[in-house]
């Protein structure tokens, strides 16, 4: 009988469990540093065996090892997959929101009325997913979020605002940019989503503070993402599976394709061998076979160079030249 090793599991993941179930049970539980260190501890697990190690024998215990199961998350039968399917692509932003954003605490700095905050991410086409998850999950229930401007409230409030290239004028940048705009002459908490800080006018990009970048998909997240869709337990073994598991830098330029596919698969340790199998074509590697070695060559894979570095979080927005 194996102890389950809480130490190395992120305090954030009680965090992302929290906006979670709050986003998924359609009520927003009040997020306080109390509560969130009872979902942590929920989530790390307190038991000293799961229930599969407690029922069965050492050799049985040894076959299902063998056969690439996943002991830490099965129950007492056995069985691994919960009973009705989690939404990953929800459950993948959560954790990145709650890697980028820390805890609780944190969202009581943001929301404090004259807060400026500026969430960035990478994909375009996840601003939605992540407004949902801010204004649903991550804000308390006693805050009104607001997409439009209110000038007169008589509670404490935020205003959440999306820049991207929508098809209707109410979601141009254009107009977006106008409401950010009449929003810092008002009270409230600001914070502004994005996936492109040149979007913003220069006036804008001088007076918001530095994007706080969600980080692209992490080892981290998938172990948060499987111990929900995979584990009857809501704990994995997470020695197995990062063993298993490609690095950050390979995850993060996965497609989404292939990382939906890999969790179709019925076991933690499958999942994690299918991400192993996917290959990654980076710009890098197109420009590669590009012919030439001028300047615009070498200006090019500069540019690339640093955009790279930009996407790993390894060069700050500021000193990308622009």
């Amino acid at each position: 009988m194996r102890p389950y090793n809480t130490s190395k599991i992120p305090a954030w993941h009680g965090f992302a469990n929290s906006m979670l179930e709050a986003i998924s049970d359609g009520r927003k539980p009040p997020l306080d540093p109390e509560t969130e260190a009872q979902i942590a501890a929920e989530v790390a697990g307190l038991w000293a065996m799961t229930p599969a190690e407690a029922s069965v024998s050492p050799e049985e215990a040894e076959a299902m090892a063998a056969a690439n199961e996943d002991l830490l998350a099965a129950d007492s039968n056995g069985n691994t997959l919960p009973d009705l399917p989690v939404d990953i692509p929800l459950t993948l932003m959560c954790a990145r929101v709650a890697q980028a954003i820390g805890s609780s605490r944190s969202v009581s700095d943001l929301t404090r009325p004259g807060a400026v905050t500026v969430l960035q991410i990478a994909d375009s086409a996840d601003l939605p997913m992540l407004s949902d998850v801010v204004r649903n999950g991550m804000i308390s229930k006693r805050i009104r979020v607001s997409q439009t401007l209110q000038r007169a409230l008589r509670e404490k409030a935020v205003h959440c605002i999306s820049l991207f290239r929508g098809e209707s004028v109410d979601t141009s940048p254009k107009a977006a940019i106008a409401r950010i705009e009449d929003a810092l002459a008002l009270r409230p908490a600001l914070i502004v989503l994005l996936s492109d800080p040149m979007l913003l006018p220069k006036h804008l990009r001088e007076v918001l503070p530095e994007p706080i970048r969600l980080p692209s998909l992490t080892q981290e997240a998938v172990l948060f993402a499987l111990s929900k869709s995979h584990s009857r337990t809501g704990r994995v073994d997470r020695k197995k599976i990062l063993a298993l598991l490609p690095e950050g830098q390979i995850l993060a330029q996965l497609s989404k394709v292939q990382l939906f596919r890999a969790f179709r698969e019925p076991t933690t340790l499958r999942v994690a061998q299918d991400l192993s199998k996917g290959t990654v074509i980076t710009a890098t590697d197109r420009l590669l076979e590009l012919e030439g070695s001028g300047a615009l060559y070498t200006v090019a894979r500069q540019i690339v160079a640093d955009m790279t570095a930009f996407k790993n979080g390894t060069l700050p927005w500021s000193e990308v030249p622009h």
